[in-house]
């Protein structure tokens, strides 16, 4: 193997592209990070609840009690 095959380059630029190829350079803890300093900034922090994570808070916003029943009915009603 020789020196450029062992090497890897990140994108340079502020374009999307090299945005999100910077991304895809990143290890999965290291975009666990980002993540969560992104959050961070979006909007004030609350205490999750037991057990939780952020993930799975983020998972229920918007969920009801509706049955799938009224959501057909109700998008019947839509259109």
């Amino acid at each position: 193997m020789n020196n450029l095959e062992s090497t890897t380059v990140e994108p340079v630029g502020n374009d999307a592209q090299a945005c999100a190829s910077r991304w895809a350079y990143r290890t999965p803890e290291q975009k666990r990070i980002d993540a969560e300093k992104a959050l961070s900034r979006a909007w004030p922090a609350r205490p999750l609840p037991e057990g939780k994570t952020w993930q799975d808070v983020l998972r229920e916003v918007g969920r009801g009690d509706e049955t799938d029943e009224q959501v057909t009915e109700d998008l019947r009603k839509l259109s």
